[in-house]
């Protein structure tokens, strides 16, 4: 039978199955080589609680322009950017405690001066998931604030509708199979019927 994601490891600890919490902190931020053509890339190079080594978190994405060109807002489906929203970075900077309308440049492709050395060295929390992609571990799309401590990410990731599950998670299977033999079961075996 497929895993339900939303269960609890084997262990019965409060993570759910395949997921870490740990601390993070940015080290280094690098604008990659844009390969998609999106208005932003960047590379935040990690330092994370009970990592041998450095993880790379990376943030791109499509902003919502004013009609003059420049930088409104992150980009998100409720805004109008259907497609690559730059949301995930505006969501960092709140995490961070960071005033995220002045963040970037007019034309929303790079870090305001001083905002790169105030996003270093801040605590937060990311929630690792196992992946059958390239990278045995990838970094869920939502952080937490250090003061929210590693349970809101717990939560959030258990109450999250099972169609945002990230596809690449190993125990996705979403308990899809369980479920139809549960909607089947009707508690006799099959031999009573």
């Amino acid at each position: 039978m497929g895993s339900n994601p939303k269960t609890l490891s084997p262990s019965n600890s409060i993570y759910p199955q395949g997921c870490w919490v740990n601390l993070a902190k940015i080290t280094e931020i690098q604008y990659p080589e844009n390969k998609f053509k999106s208005d932003i890339a960047l590379l935040c190079i990690l330092n994370v609680e009970h990592s041998k080594y450095p993880k790379k978190l990376w943030l791109s994405g499509n902003h919502l322009f004013n009609e003059d060109g420049k930088f409104e807002d992150y980009g998100k489906r409720a805004n109008g950017v259907e497609k690559f929203g730059s949301w995930r970075l505006g969501h960092l900077f709140d995490t961070l405690g960071i005033e995220k309308s002045a963040a970037l440049t007019e034309d929303g492709s790079k870090l305001n001066n001083g905002v790169e050395e105030m996003m270093i060295g801040l605590p937060f929390y990311i929630l690792e998931y196992e992946s059958n992609g390239v990278a045995k571990r990838s970094v869920w799309r939502f952080f937490a604030k250090h003061s929210e401590g590693k349970m809101k990410l717990i939560n959030d990731w258990k109450n999250q509708d099972a169609k945002f599950i990230p596809k690449d998670y190993v125990h996705a299977g979403g308990g899809r199979l369980e479920d139809i033999y549960n909607e089947i079961d009707d508690g006799k075996e099959p031999w009573e019927k």
